[in-house]
């Protein structure tokens, strides 16, 4: 969408105070959002948005511009909820026209540092933007509007910190905003100052000749079965690419379903600069000129590899460093490390009874330098043991090694001396012959001896580092539901708001819609949604997927207040709703587009 700048107008509103402008930015338009760091703030890479759409700058009196968060929810269970305003003199048209047109739309606020030289503040997510709604109020001696922007629900973040490019924005140029804009970069719109700025604008935007690498920008996980290769949805809510220097992008995810495989078959994962984007080749199908590869997947009865291809940027598993591998045969896996990997976790087939992992399969040996440490994570009781015999392009585990790892603990596994020890666990079994919790296996005299003694020259880590990395293991294998905003329900009969998520939207199902979106697909299936008083302080927002219509409708001993006058969510595909309980009535709000 394309913005007017909304800018002051002279003599409106009172005495005039130094410009200041907060940035919009339409939820619609985002073409790609970068994550943030692992510390949840400063976002690491630059705000896409989609063609022909810019932000809108807002002007705002500086001394009434205000954002803030509350703290919500029970100790254990902290959320925040983020709120913008701020006051705009006068009356003119355009501040009227955005105040009607804009009423309840969903943005991204960024707010520019005092100094030009710092990082701007972004206010709101993907999946929980800041709405709008306004006030306007007039007096014999002034006359404003308040703009407020705020979020519906809390998340688990606040405020982020942007310091990519700058994202284009609409305006005449005249009146450059104040807050760090460079005026070479302010193009008027009748493009009158195009010509003389480009060469500018190159060296400020890091632009060259040159045009950008394809590449993948943001993927969900890649996971895969004998049957089935599946591509989810990426934690930012959009998986993307870039061709030939455009961005395509989709909010959907991507299955593919073949023949059982009973050999060994190798599949690639490849991306066209269309609306469809992913594609699969299967065996050697020739792949069309031009395309991305995006990875390339082993399958046998063994187990799955899923490799990343040089340059590609793809990530397995969102932004960490996890790597899936599923076991599928009872006679034993090396684990794949062609990359760079630290951790693995590791998943199995139902018909699978005794699985074991050998060792480490290290190819060119471009992981497998000395002291190299990483974490195995199972999800059934697993042994590392050592192979009968193996071959050069492994690293088995010691001669010594027998370790039970038990279902839902993480265990850490060291490269020394060209073999694998076990260094720590967050909960064994049983501990090899000779071996205390705590050993670590050690070599004395050409001879494997475990040992109580851990030093950082034996185990290329501190005593600090290792008890808080074992502090960690354990806390990461309590917490399973952090981080989990959206859930999706597939359905063709009516449901209830104690009705678990079923369909893999954001790989997770069987999760409760409380403190969520939740994604309803019901196809042309007209259901209703019978709101219950199972969970106290009830709370979620619901996404219409499906064309039939979706009726909320009051359970036993609860009162539904319709605040809308509404009942029913009618709209197109993407029209949403909000449902809050306060003690046994249930407000609901409804937005048919």
């Amino acid at each position: 969408m394309k913005f007017l700048k909304l800018d002051k107008k002279k003599g409106s509103g009172g005495p005039a105070i130094k410009s200041r402008y907060a940035f919009l930015i339409y939820l619609d338009d985002i073409a790609y959002l970068p994550p943030t760091n692992d510390k949840g703030v400063r976002m690491e890479g630059d705000i896409l948005l989609k063609e022909n759409c810019t932000m809108m700058p807002l002007y705002l009196t500086s001394s009434s511009q205000e954002f803030s968060y509350d703290t919500l929810g029970d100790d254990d269970e902290k959320s925040y909820k983020v709120k913008f305003s701020g006051n705009h003199p006068g009356t003119e048209l355009e501040a009227l026209e955005f105040a009607k047109n804009m009423i309840e739309q969903p943005f991204l606020v960024l707010i520019p540092a005092c100094i030009p030289a710092d990082p701007w503040k972004l206010l709101g997510e993907i999946t929980n933007p800041l709405i709008f709604t306004s006030s306007h109020k007039a007096t014999k001696d002034s006359s404003r509007f308040t703009f407020n922007f705020e979020q519906r629900i809390g998340s688990e973040y606040i405020y982020f910190s942007y310091g990519g490019v700058e994202v284009p924005s609409s305006g005449d140029g005249v009146h450059p905003p104040s807050g760090g804009f460079d005026p070479t970069k302010w193009a008027r719109i009748d493009a009158s100052n195009i010509d003389e700025h480009v060469a500018a604008w190159r060296e400020k935007l890091g632009i060259n000749e040159t045009p950008l690498p394809d590449a993948v920008l943001t993927i969900g996980a890649v996971t895969a079965t004998t049957s089935s290769i599946n591509i989810a949805l990426y934690s930012g809510g959009f998986n993307s690419v870039r061709i030939n220097n455009t961005v395509y992008s989709k909010n959907t995810p991507d299955a593919w379903t073949f023949p059982t495989v009973t050999g060994e078959e190798v599949f690639d994962i490849y991306a066209l600069p269309d609306p469809q984007i992913f594609y699969l080749a299967r065996n050697g199908e020739e792949i069309p000129e031009g395309a991305l590869m995006v990875t390339t997947i082993t399958i046998s009865p063994s187990g799955v590899v899923i490799g990343e291809p040089t340059g590609s940027q793809y990530k397995q598993q969102a932004d960490d460093n996890w790597r899936n591998v599923n076991i599928i045969s009872n006679d034993g896996l090396y684990l794949p490390a062609t990359t760079r990997p630290s951790s693995f976790h590791i998943s199995f087939g139902e018909e699978i009874t005794t699985p074991k992992i050998l060792g480490l399969e290290v190819g060119a040996k471009v992981f497998a330098w000395p002291g190299k440490a990483f974490t195995v994570y199972t999800e059934k009781d697993t042994m590392l043991e050592a192979p009968e015999a193996f071959g050069a392009t492994v690293l088995p585990f010691a001669a010594a090694t027998s370790y039970l790892a038990k279902a839902g603990t993480y265990t850490r596994v060291q490269i020394k001396a060209g073999k694998l020890v076990v260094t720590t666990s967050s909960g064994g079994a049983s501990f090899p012959s000779g071996a205390n919790e705590g050993d670590v296996l050690s070599f004395e005299g050409g001879e494997e001896v475990w040992s109580g003694r851990l030093t950082d020259a034996e185990n290329d880590i501190s005593a600090e580092e290792y008890n808080r990395a074992l502090e960690d293991f354990v806390l990461n294998g309590k917490i399973t539901n952090l981080g989990i905003h959206q859930i999706s329900i597939t359905t063709t009969t009516s449901i209830t708001t104690d009705t678990l998520g079923n369909a893999p939207l954001s790989s997770v199902a069987d999760k409760s819609q409380h403190g969520r979106n939740v994604v309803i697909d019901n196809g042309v299936n007209a259901i209703s949604i019978t709101c219950n008083t199972t969970i106290p302080g009830f709370i979620a927002s619901y996404t219409k997927l499906g064309s039939a219509a979706i009726t909320f409708v009051a359970g036993a001993g609860a009162t539904l207040v319709q605040v809308d006058g509404v009942s029913i969510l009618s709209g197109a595909v993407g029209s949403t709703a909000c449902l809050t309980r306060y003690g046994n009535t249930f407000y609901l709000q409804i937005s048919n587009r």
